[in-house]
């Protein structure tokens, strides 16, 4: 008897610590699939099938991988049978739209069967998206869609309020270029491209072109926002700086785009994204062209870029922006291969340097481990943005070290000594050491 309590009381206590443990958070599951041959009033077999009856809600498609994802097929069936949902739809047809990964010749014309007259480049999206929900107008174009990783998380009720929203953007831009239609000249432009510019929509097909063609000299402004293209843009300043040779000619070059980016800045045709890749395109040609000059001018074009739009990606990239080439290299902490760039741009010397008063001070580069050596070439010592000394020669911290103390010079006391390092390493950068400073 005393056996069997001792025995119970221990069973107890087991259980009451197991169920002190936290459970682990239960796996999404797909809703209850619809009972055989539920389907939505507006669902139709095929694009071909739906053509005959579209309105001007046009299509929607509740897309899943086919043949390998039962789980978001359990979805997308959930989703087009959905009272929410389909309200929210108003009296768009929909269609249940397998897409499959690896065609076979079956499977690619069980595809063209279904998509029909829907260009094979908006037939589907990547792996990882699927469940998708994805809508198209009445011509087939493909203007917008519901999806993302979340999708399995979210109430029916949200998503169905995400398609209502998509569906309200169709209708406001359809009735934008309605009145574009009965305008002309610059006020149907501006109509055009406001139904081209509108947040969460495709912009309708070849509209650039029909906006240019109503305002050949770009009075509304919007011909130039819609040709804008952030990459093509950047690689274009690229180019006008990184073909010269010398380095006179590439800061006179850089100083160009700055004034032209300047410029644009102040125009209202372009958005505040735009503004921003603009911003970027300047970073960009500072970095790599513009030595330790353009590199004091980083944290300035990031700041405005920062400023535009704090929230965006690229507003919350440009406070970081100044640091992420030399986070690593910390005068406390030495070297490491992160802290060294595979290019000549100066790199600014972090932490609290011990360096303000009149005199000389020397830098000593020294080795501790790595395969490659570190090859320096110049180190700068500035009193906010203005040079106050510098020492340039080619200099290694290695195993056997060469040249490998830099000497600056203040004649006069700091008021916020900066010191930036340039050194020449490519891509051998396994290596790792101390900055040592020493006043003479």
């Amino acid at each position: 008897m005393k056996r069997l309590m001792i025995l119970m009381l221990a069973a107890g206590m087991v259980s009451c610590h197991e169920e002190k443990k936290e459970a682990p958070a239960p796996e999404p599951q797909p809703p209850a699939a619809p009972a055989a041959g539920t389907q939505s009033p507006n669902q139709a077999e095929s694009f071909a099938k739906a053509k005959e009856t579209v309105t001007d809600d046009g299509y929607i498609a509740f897309a899943y991988a086919a043949g390998w994802d039962r789980y978001s097929e359990a979805f997308a069936k959930a989703w087009i049978t959905n009272a929410d949902i389909q309200k929210a739809a108003g009296s768009a047809r929909l269609l249940l739209a397998p897409v499959y990964q690896a065609q076979d010749e079956k499977t690619k014309k069980a595809q063209d069967d279904f998509w029909g007259p829907i260009p094979e480049k908006a037939r589907g999206f990547q792996l990882e998206t699927y469940p998708a929900i994805m809508l198209f107008d009445k011509e087939g174009r493909h203007y917008a869609d519901v999806f993302g990783p979340d999708m399995i998380t979210r109430t029916p009720a949200d998503i169905a309020a995400d398609v209502a929203g998509k569906l309200e953007l169709l209708h406001r831009q359809a009735d934008l270029l309605k009145k574009a239609e009965a305008a002309s000249g610059a006020e149907a432009a501006r109509l055009l491209g406001e139904a081209a510019t509108l947040e969460g929509i495709a912009a309708p097909d070849k509209i650039a072109e029909r906006v240019k063609k109503e305002d050949p000299q770009d009075e509304s402004g919007y011909v130039r926002r819609l040709e804008f293209n952030g990459l093509s843009f950047a690689d274009q300043k690229r180019k006008q700086v990184a073909d010269l040779q010398s380095k006179d000619e590439k800061w006179a070059a850089i100083q160009d785009v700055v004034k032209e980016v300047e410029g644009m800045l102040e125009d209202d045709a372009y958005t505040n994204a735009q503004k921003q890749e603009m911003c970027s395109a300047v970073i960009g040609v500072l970095h790599r062209d513009g030595g330790y000059k353009g590199s004091l001018q980083i944290a300035k074009w990031a700041k405005r870029m920062t400023e535009l739009d704090p929230e965006s990606v690229l507003g919350r990239s440009g406070k970081v922006v100044p640091d992420v080439w030399a986070w690593k290299l910390n005068y406390a902490e030495g070297w490491t291969p992160k802290g060294i760039p595979d290019d000549k741009t100066p790199i600014a010397l972090r932490g609290d340097l011990p360096i303000s008063d009149p005199g000389s001070y020397t830098l000593q580069f020294m080795y501790h481990s790595g395969k490659d050596a570190l090859h320096i070439e110049k180190v700068m010592l500035y009193d906010g943005d203005e040079l106050v000394s510098e020492d340039e020669h080619q200099g290694e911290a290695s195993k056997s070290p060469r040249n490998n103390s830099y000497t600056v010079t203040a004649d006069a006391k700091l008021k916020n000594p900066r010191v930036f390092i340039i050194f020449n390493n490519g891509d051998k950068r396994d290596s790792y050491g101390m900055i040592r400073i020493d006043n003479e």
